[in-house]
């Protein structure tokens, strides 16, 4: 489920198979950037703080209207985090 989280975008799945690893899909957090800057300085962050990565920076849906840069990290607890901006600024929200 897809919410607007104060301007943001907020993506909640729900599972009651929770995984011993860290697994994207289907559980996972996701914040979309609204500005293409602020998630770059996400991944900067996320290099100098040697951050667990799961996967990305990567592209995904490359060369369509969807088309966006995801990050996806893992927190202590084995819960996936995804940040991500859009081309399209109409999918943010």
């Amino acid at each position: 489920m897809t919410f607007d989280f104060f301007g943001d975008q907020l993506v909640c799945h729900l599972s009651e198979n929770v995984p011993a690893e860290a697994v994207a899909y289907p559980r996972h957090f996701g914040v979309s950037f609204a500005r293409a800057e602020d998630f770059d300085r996400l991944v900067r962050v996320v290099e100098h703080r040697k951050l667990t990565v799961l996967s990305g920076p990567s592209l995904r849906f490359e060369g369509t209207a969807e088309q966006h840069r995801t990050l996806f990290l893992v927190d202590p607890s084995n819960n996936v985090l995804e940040f991500k901006n859009y081309d399209d600024p109409r999918l943010q929200y």
